[in-house]
């Protein structure tokens, strides 16, 4: 996904979509994940408003579920960018914008699964203020690709 969710939970995210889980921000959009799995965790997936339109879509047509491999054969299939690279990079691109580490880790999944109530809501304020300047340089990119 846009901010480097990792392909797993971008599949269980198409797969299971509640519209209740989505919450719609100015310029970006924020969807409540909540998942915590073996040592990884990713509690939100953060998108520019521009896909929700495109996921509808995906929601609406007849597809088979999203698997991690599906999507990985997807990209080979097209001599795409594989996930993995998009997601180092956007970790990278955050970063480089001027996003704390940390707030970058707390968006990648990369943040304690045992983080208390108090650290995970400072983070997730941070990742509000900061997410912008990540979705904004996205535009830019894909209106520059055209």
């Amino acid at each position: 996904m846009a901010c480097g969710v990792r392909m797993e939970y971008a599949a269980e995210l198409l797969n299971n979509w509640d519209e209740k889980k989505l919450q719609v921000a100015a310029g970006f959009c924020r969807y409540v994940l909540g998942l915590v799995k073996s040592s990884k965790a990713c509690f939100f997936a953060y998108f520019p408003n521009e896909l929700l339109p495109i996921i509808h879509e995906l929601r609406t047509s007849p597809r088979p579920r999203l698997s991690r491999r599906r999507i990985w054969q997807y990209a080979k299939n097209h001599d795409l960018v594989r996930p993995k690279y998009v997601r180092k990079w956007a970790y990278n691109k955050m970063i480089e914008l001027g996003m704390p580490e940390s707030v970058a880790d707390f968006i990648h999944g990369r943040a304690s699964r045992s983080v208390g109530a108090q650290h995970y809501l400072d983070k997730a304020r941070q990742a509000e203020q900061h997410v912008p300047k990540f979705m904004n340089y996205l535009r830019e990119l894909l209106r520059r690709a055209g």
